[in-house]
């Protein structure tokens, strides 16, 4: 996936909606000035939380995250491979229409949230990944 196809597929999965309140340089750029705010990695890390492939407690990664940003991420596993544990794949934080502050996730948007982590299961595997820092560069000024 190129660049430029990554952040259309951003838009129009995540960004099309608040196209009224946030034109498109706007949306990502307050998504990547709230992606500063929350320091995930540097989060999780700190609690011993790492992309080491190994399995971790989707509670405690939940409660890290929640302690640092005051608000409950939502949490999208999937599963890779042959190993059947799920793989932390995406964090959400819900945001307020104008895209300045975190909020609590409305209660509908939980209950149809799929976290595909598995009913009840409570460990994770954070798997190793390859930044890709690179792609923020390609953000027109």
């Amino acid at each position: 996936m190129t660049n430029e196809e990554f952040w259309k597929h951003e838009w129009e999965k995540h960004g099309n909606c608040s196209v009224s309140v946030l034109p498109q340089k706007k949306y990502f750029n307050a998504n990547l000035l709230l992606k500063d705010k929350t320091k995930i990695l540097e989060t999780l890390k700190y609690a011993g939380i790492t992309p080491d492939d190994k399995k971790h407690s989707l509670r405690l990664i939940q409660k890290t995250l929640r302690d640092e940003v005051k608000f409950t991420p939502l949490i999208k596993c999937n599963t890779n491979g042959p190993d059947p544990t799920p793989e932390l794949y995406e964090i959400y934080f819900c945001v307020d229409p104008k895209g300045e502050k975190f909020i609590d996730c409305p209660p509908d948007a939980v209950k149809n949230f799929k976290t595909g982590c598995g009913d009840g299961k409570p460990d994770i595997k954070f798997p190793i990944y390859k930044r890709h820092d690179h792609v923020l560069n390609d953000i027109d000024e």
